[in-house]
C-alpha cells in the first residue's frame, strides 16, 4: 500500500515538474517573440498601421507572459504546499512518538 502511495506521489511530482518545464519553455518562446518585436519596432522602418499592429502584438505577448509567470508561480507554490504538509505531519508524528516514549519509560 505504501509503495503505490509513494509511486502516485512521485508521479504527481513528476507531472508538476514536467508542467513547470513546459511552462518555462513557453516563457522562453514569449521572451524571444517579444525581443524580435521590440527590435523590429526599434530598427525597422514601417508605416503607422504596421507599427500599431506590432505594438498591439507586443502588448498582448507581455500580458500573456505575465499570466504564464503567474501560472508557474502557482505550480511552484502548489508543489511546496505538498512538501510543507508532509513535513508538518512528520514533525507531529515525531513529537507524539517522543511524548509516548517519555510517558512509558520507567523512571527511577
Amino acid at each position: 500500500m505504501t509503495s503505490s502511495t509513494s509511486d502516485s506521489s512521485s508521479a504527481q511530482d513528476s507531472n508538476i515538474f514536467n508542467e513547470v518545464a513546459g511552462k518555462k519553455k513557453e516563457l522562453e518562446n514569449f521572451f524571444y517573440k517579444i525581443d524580435v518585436l521590440e527590435r523590429n519596432l526599434l530598427y525597422k522602418e514601417m508605416d503607422e498601421d504596421e507599427r500599431d499592429k506590432l505594438e498591439a502584438q507586443l502588448k498582448d505577448l507581455k500580458e500573456e507572459l505575465r499570466r504564464q509567470e503567474e501560472l508557474i508561480q502557482n505550480l511552484n507554490s502548489e508543489k511546496m504546499y505538498n512538501y510543507t504538509v508532509a513535513t508538518m505531519v512528520f514533525m507531529f508524528t515525531l513529537c507524539v512518538y517522543v511524548l509516548v516514549r517519555l510517558a512509558f519509560t520507567p523512571h527511577e
